[in-house]
């Protein structure tokens, strides 16, 4: 548009002088200082903008990764207190898939360590599980689930 009035405006103006322009190339624009600083302030403007809208998506996004984090951690205890109540040896096992693991890093440690079968959790005794709920559970050797009811000392009174 601008280069457009410009070739009008000089082809006007070289008529008069009987002169006749093919073509008018611009090759050099000189803008204000003045100018020059609005543009540059705009184009700023518009990077902490979009800066800001990305901070707000990432924000949302982590909020709901933090939330489908957290429905699959309580879906994960609620399988495994199922798993607790319907299979007396599924506490057995993770005891076994503890000890495994402990084990394999120790083995990968450039430390050596001697531990005993009750520090790798395999010494065959009964382990009682700290109280969780107003319950407290023990697992017997052969894999036996009980749980007793804990009372607060109000509750004993």
């Amino acid at each position: 548009m601008v280069s457009r009035l410009v070739r009008e405006n000089l082809t006007r103006r070289a008529r008069r002088f009987n002169l006749i322009l093919d073509d008018v190339s611009i090759t050099h624009v000189a803008f204000s200082p003045e100018f020059t600083h609005a543009v540059e302030a705009k184009q700023v403007a518009q990077q902490i903008a979009q800066r800001a809208a990305f901070l707000v998506d990432q924000a949302i996004q982590e909020k709901q990764s933090i939330i489908v984090r957290a429905q699959g951690e309580a879906r994960s205890a609620e399988l495994i207190g199922e798993a607790v109540r319907t299979n007396k040896g599924f506490l057995q096992l993770r005891r076994l898939e503890a000890a495994r693991d402990i084990a394999g890093t120790i083995a990968q440690s450039g430390n050596r360590l001697m531990l005993d079968s009750r520090s790798l959790l395999l010494n065959g005794e009964s382990a009682q599980i700290p109280p969780i709920g107003g319950f407290s559970m023990s697992v017997q050797a052969n894999g036996t689930v009980t749980e007793d009811d804990v009372l607060s000392s109000s509750d004993k009174k």
